[in-house]
């Protein structure tokens, strides 16, 4: 089923704060989204807290680049996987209220 909504987290070395950021997303009252995590090969532990939340919920999603593409080239990624009505990119470090 496509999701109404489509938030694409662009994540590079983000292990600090993705799990408050990922958490914020998934505790919204608003059900009907995807929530896509594309990892910019990080060096820490972001592609492990991201596959973590993949097995817990499964309007999420997590893709690790094959080669770095950057802070624009990993948001651009984000738009063009999402399958979502409407979309929007929400960064590694905000939480949602």
């Amino acid at each position: 089923m496509i999701p109404f909504v489509s938030i694409g987290m662009p994540t590079y070395n983000g292990a600090k704060y993705l799990r408050e950021s990922v958490e914020s997303v998934l505790a919204q009252t608003f059900k009907d989204f995807e929530l896509v995590l594309i990892d910019d090969l990080s060096s820490d532990e972001t592609s492990m807290i991201s596959q973590e939340y993949v097995r817990k919920d499964p309007r999420v999603s997590a893709i690790k680049n094959d080669r770095r593409l950057g802070l624009v080239g990993n948001f651009n990624r984000c738009v063009e996987l999402t399958k979502g009505r409407y979309v929007c990119v929400w960064h590694q470090d905000d939480v949602m209220m």
